[in-house]
């Protein structure tokens, strides 16, 4: 469950002890879960920039993010999908909607 207000999420029981940034990401895969989401469209509603900055501040924050997602037993649930984006390929039951 993830919570807007607070800031915080959580997959199958356990705190994941995102990021503000992190949890952003997150809360925009979420609101397109099961859609292919590009570097540039994530560059525009999760960094608010119009323009690649050339780094890979997007590849950094999606590891990090990856990585507390899947630590543990719960199945993998964020995949890239070569040379498009990413896609959350579905909300796992244990990761539920923001509450806003």
């Amino acid at each position: 469950m993830n919570s807007t207000s607070a800031r915080t999420a959580h997959r199958a029981g356990r705190h994941l002890g995102l990021s503000p940034k992190e949890f952003e990401l997150l809360k925009y895969l979420m609101e397109n879960a099961g859609e292919v989401v590009t570097r540039q469209m994530l560059l525009l509603h999760v960094w608010k920039l119009s323009f690649d900055p050339q780094t890979n501040v997007i590849d950094v924050n999606l590891v990090r993010l990856r990585r507390k997602l899947e630590d543990g037993a719960a199945p993998s649930c964020l995949e890239t999908v070569r040379g498009t984006g990413y896609r959350l390929r579905a909300v796992p039951e244990a990761l539920h909607s923001p509450v806003m």
